[in-house]
């Protein structure tokens, strides 16, 4: 997947970057003497589902901001999955509220269309400028303890990374041969992972913050990480094959899944350590936890899927593409040993909540869902769902669902974050540190000009219009 810095038609842009994902795997399994001639078509028939299921929920570009909505994604069920009966709640689809938002925990970190950096309380007061208008900044995203916000810019000498900190209010820079489009902080906070365009693909390089220093660790084509922190080192899923785990620059080791990955993005790393990631196999896809000790298949699929993992390592959701075999669905049921129960097969275009403890998937019965993340306590699931031209956030637990009601996200969310939401789930949060509010970024009204509203789940209230702004976060944890 060939990601770009550039800014262009929102649709053009995720076609292209889906395409040249696609294109890339497609191209190293073709070269793969151990696959034969039927399985390679296989799978660029699922490539090529999967490129058209995408173009059918991009925007529209960034005049209109619309998204399609992709064809009826009614979910299968199989005998080893069971569907959630839920009550909704509908919340008006208008922009004033009457929420009291001073007592929400936390901070929001919004870019304004001049490009500043601003941190907001939840009710829209503003706390402080991190970095006032002027050049072209992107990127921004908070450490995972919240002390620290690293972003990129684009001034008169090129383009640099910068941060800074908000409990000693130092910050520092570095220049970087070309702007990163993706930050990701190590658990401690003393190292910044970024992802940046390369001659060759994509670039990965490690800031130091002190002393500010960067390196190269590769290039990849496509490149997903994520830290993990057990020793505080990335795993990196590369060139659509191969699952990498790196210290450094000078300590970058593979790791033996026994399958080339399937298609999928970044992958998760559990408390413990181990790894979940899609590997492709001769009947589709497996979805693996990968350990020291060896690897256990979680599920199967027939295609490609999204993961999100919520906080505690407990429970997987897993977002599944369109079946490359043209609406067709086979069970497949396989055992780890002999005595072990048949691993689950996951049904296409739906998402299933797998329990990594006991095994057990539950099927959401909603359909037409683009992306998918966990609220900080586990017990919320928020779904992005096209919904005429529109999207619409739902969110979901086990007895209960509530909605945002449909709007216009902004186009900077639409073309260079709703694409690759399986790794912005991995850096940034639009939830609340305390998981009773959610960040919407976008237009109710239809106008076109982007907002940022904090929506309180469960009050039966609008969500409030809080700031302008085309991209915002909230703090992971309560105000530094």
């Amino acid at each position: 997947m060939r990601i770009h810095s550039t800014r262009t038609n929102a649709s053009t842009f995720d076609v292209a970057r889906r395409i040249g994902w696609f294109a890339t795997r497609s191209s190293s399994f073709w070269r793969s003497p151990v696959r034969s001639a039927v399985v390679r078509i296989r799978w660029l028939t699922a490539a090529a589902v999967l490129i058209l299921w995408t173009a059918g929920v991009a925007c529209s570009g960034s005049d209109s901001r619309s998204v399609d909505e992709p064809p009826d994604a009614s979910p299968d069920s199989t005998e080893s999955t069971t569907s959630i009966p839920a009550e909704t709640t509908t919340t008006p689809q208008v922009e004033e509220s009457a929420a009291d938002l001073s007592t929400l925990p936390g901070e929001l970190l919004v870019r304004r269309a001049s490009g500043a950096l601003e941190l907001l309380l939840p009710d829209g007061t503003t706390a402080q400028t991190i970095a006032e208008a002027g050049p072209i900044r992107s990127q921004p995203t908070w450490s995972g303890d919240g002390d620290q916000i690293a972003w990129t810019s684009i001034g008169a000498n090129g383009p640099t990374i910068d941060w800074s900190n908000l409990r000693n209010s130092t910050s520092g820079s570095v220049a970087t041969p070309a702007p990163a489009f993706f930050h990701h902080w190590s658990p401690d906070g003393t190292r910044l992972a970024s992802l940046g365009p390369a001659p060759q693909g994509v670039a990965l390089t490690l800031t130091s913050l002190e002393p500010s220093t960067i390196e190269t660790v590769g290039v990849a084509q496509p490149f997903f990480i994520e830290w993990s922190a057990v020793d505080d080192e990335l795993v990196g899923a590369i060139n659509g094959e191969s699952l990498v785990r790196i210290g450094d620059a000078d300590d970058v080791r593979p790791v033996d899944l026994g399958a080339p990955l399937g298609m999928f993005q970044a992958p998760r790393v559990l408390p413990d350590g181990e790894v979940i990631v899609v590997v492709a196999t001769l009947d589709g896809g497996e979805i693996r936890r990968s350990g020291p000790t060896g690897s256990t298949t979680l599920a199967t699929i027939n295609g490609g899927a999204a993961l999100s993992l919520d906080h505690d390592g407990r429970r997987l959701a897993v977002l599944t593409a369109p079946d490359p075999d043209g609406g067709r669905f086979e069970t497949v049921s396989l055992s780890n040993a002999q005595d072990d129960p048949p691993v689950p097969s996951l049904p296409p275009r739906t998402v299933s909540i797998v329990d990594l403890e006991t095994g057990e998937v539950t099927t959401r019965p909603e359909s037409a869902i683009l992306a998918i993340n966990w609220s900080p306590d586990g017990e919320w699931l928020a779904m992005l769902q096209a919904s005429d031209a529109r999207v619409e956030w739902i969110w979901a637990t086990d007895d209960a669902v509530d909605r945002s009601g449909p709007f216009v996200p902004s186009a900077e969310l639409a073309r260079s974050y709703l694409p690759f939401a399986d790794q912005y789930d991995l850096n940034s949060t639009l939830w609340s540190p305390d998981s009773s509010a959610f960040l919407v970024v976008g237009s109710f009204d239809g106008s076109g000009t982007a907002a940022v509203h904090v929506d309180v789940l469960g009050d039966g209230e609008a969500a409030t219009r809080v700031a302008d702004g085309d991209v915002a976060f909230w703090s992971p944890v309560g105000s530094p």
